[in-house]
């Protein structure tokens, strides 16, 4: 019996980014931006964005989730960058995830779900993180 050479991890063992878009200026309208993950599992999900964040616009500690948008949730994730606690809206069907970040900062963002056409997903991206937007989640999802 001869072993198995190691195999070294290759670029596909890393999760891809996150798709996300982020608003220039935060708090400017009811959306901060909008997240489009890969699938309903907030486990596998929520680590690739807090992991994924742009460290320039602060740095995860919590996040607020509406269940009806998740098939598997959890009290809390481990991340590269550490434990993140999760919340959970009291049954709201929002579409949206409050992210706490250092210093007090919280944003708001559109989650569109993992089955959303990639034409779709991305407008709504570029609606929900655009300066002039002013519809909130259940608005932008009930108008594509």
């Amino acid at each position: 019996m001869t072993a198995s050479p190691a195999v070294a991890p290759t670029a596909t063992d890393e999760p891809e980014p996150p798709r996300l878009a982020l608003a220039e200026a935060f708090y400017s309208g009811p959306l901060d931006g909008a997240w489009w993950p890969r699938s309903r599992d907030l486990q596998r999900e929520a680590p690739i964005l807090v992991d994924g964040f742009p460290a320039d616009r602060g740095r995860i500690s919590r996040l607020l989730v509406s269940p009806p948008d998740w098939d598997r949730t959890g009290a809390h994730v481990v991340a590269k960058r550490g434990q993140v606690n999760i919340g959970r809206f009291p049954g709201d069907d929002v579409h949206v995830v409050v992210l706490s970040l250092g210093g007090g900062t919280r944003l708001r963002l559109l989650v569109i779900d993992a089955s959303t056409n990639q034409a779709t997903a991305q407008a709504l991206m570029r609606e929900a993180s655009s300066p002039g937007n002013r519809r909130d989640a259940s608005a932008l999802l009930s108008s594509c």
